[in-house]
């Protein structure tokens, strides 16, 4: 999934800080409910989707959300954009979280939110050291996914890549906290902050989950 932060752009009228980070914490909270009322409601219209048209709508969908998103100076062209990412993605939770059990979703789930939590204190008391970790982070990320496509080509078992996604996308949740901290304050950069943090959030539980359900 993309990572999709530009925190040089300044567009829109300036808000209050508290407001930023209520109005992230606001759009972060609105997809996770979208995303939990798709998993709870179209789990079988998800699951008999042809996965060819899936894949090719869910790329489509999320690269187009996600230039809406970067690009526009209209906050609600970018609520439009995230919503063109939280939608392919909950469809695709839909599909896949039916093959777990609840307790490896409900590990997942509060082992998610506590590393959040964690990675925003520590990067809130450390800034400086995740300023810097922005290069390493997307150049570990551009590797992964090569190294999972080219496993994955040869039918190699990738488990231990789980573990090695888990601990870039916790780092990526500290960088992306602190470039909310240093970004430009309006509501266009709220929802482009939100969307960053969601897909560190996301991609971390659907690992966790990996590991928990394959230990069992």
């Amino acid at each position: 999934m993309q990572k999709i932060v530009d925190i040089e752009r300044k567009i829109g009228t300036e808000v209050s800080e508290r407001t930023f980070f209520n109005l992230i914490g606001g759009f972060l909270g609105y997809g996770f409910i979208i995303n939990m009322i798709m998993v709870a409601t179209l789990g079988d219209y998800a699951r008999h989707i042809n996965m060819v048209i899936f894949l090719i709508a869910y790329f489509v969908s999320c690269f187009i959300g996600s230039v809406l998103i970067n690009k526009t100076d209209n906050a609600f062209v970018s609520f439009i954009g995230y919503n063109l990412l939280v939608l392919p993605i909950g469809l695709l939770l839909a599909s896949a979280l039916p093959d777990y059990n609840i307790k490896d979703i409900s590990f997942a789930f509060f082992t998610t939110g506590l590393v959040t939590l964690g990675m925003i204190i520590i990067s809130n008391i450390k800034p400086k050291v995740f300023r810097k970790m922005g290069t390493g982070l997307f150049v570990s990320l551009l590797l992964l996914i090569l190294v999972e496509c080219i496993f994955l080509l040869f039918g190699i078992h990738q488990g231990f890549t789980n573990y090695i996604a888990c601990a870039i996308f916790t780092l990526y949740i500290g960088y992306d906290w602190v470039k909310a901290n240093d970004s430009y304050k309006s509501v266009g950069n709220s929802i482009l902050m939100a969307a960053s943090l969601y897909l560190d959030i996301v991609n971390l539980f659907l690992r966790i989950l990996n590991i928990k359900s394959s230990d069992d």
